[in-house]
């Protein structure tokens, strides 16, 4: 995506987002802003500072994909064993779900924008953060929510393939992710 305008020139189209827009999806603390601000529920964040914090917590580095470098804390006294500032300024914090369904969303806006179709997974078991065993669901709830996502970030002039995670806890869904790839557990929805 940062050579996108050389390969336009080129006549070779790559149906990518620019780079700037990638760069803030991937940064878990930016995308979680952006979902926040366009009436995406998202767990909260949290100030790791507040004395008051509810246990358990989950660090998310603010770049990091397939589950790596996330840190759960149990108790405050697992808090109080690291150095605050460094996870403060490193991470991205927010209540830990215990229990929890993990869905795994591929779609894709093409040179246009216009919206291929949305495959959802339910994950159910996961190894390092990749999915190993799905199931192909419909869920219409879920389905609306990817569509408005992916109305309001074609307006920006995203486009090519996404990978969104979502948890759903009770009858509640948060984005946890957004990928700008193709889902790791895609090859699951081959019979489809």
């Amino acid at each position: 995506s940062e050579n996108l305008e050389l390969f336009n020139k080129n006549n070779i189209y790559v149906a990518i987002s620019d780079f700037e827009f990638i760069r803030n999806i991937s940064n878990k603390y930016s995308l979680y802003k952006f979902l926040k601000e366009e009436g995406f529920s998202i767990l909260p964040v949290l100030n790791i500072k507040n004395k008051n914090l509810s246990f358990p917590i989950i660090g998310k580095p603010h770049f990091s994909w397939g589950g790596k470098g996330i840190i759960i804390l149990d108790t405050r006294r697992d808090l109080d064993n690291h150095e605050i500032s460094e996870l403060k300024r490193e991470y991205v914090w927010q209540p830990y779900l215990k229990d929890y369904d993990e869905y795994s969303v591929d779609c894709a806006l093409n040179f246009d924008g216009s919206l291929s179709e949305i495959i959802i997974r339910h994950r159910l078991k996961t190894i390092s953060g990749f999915a190993v065993i799905c199931e192909n669901v419909n869920d219409s709830k879920l389905q609306r929510m990817i569509e408005r996502l992916l109305k309001i970030i074609r307006m920006r002039g995203a486009r090519g393939i996404y990978n969104i995670q979502v948890l759903k806890n009770g009858l509640k869904y948060y984005l946890s992710d957004f990928n700008p790839r193709i889902g790791t557990s895609a090859v699951f929805s081959y019979n489809l």
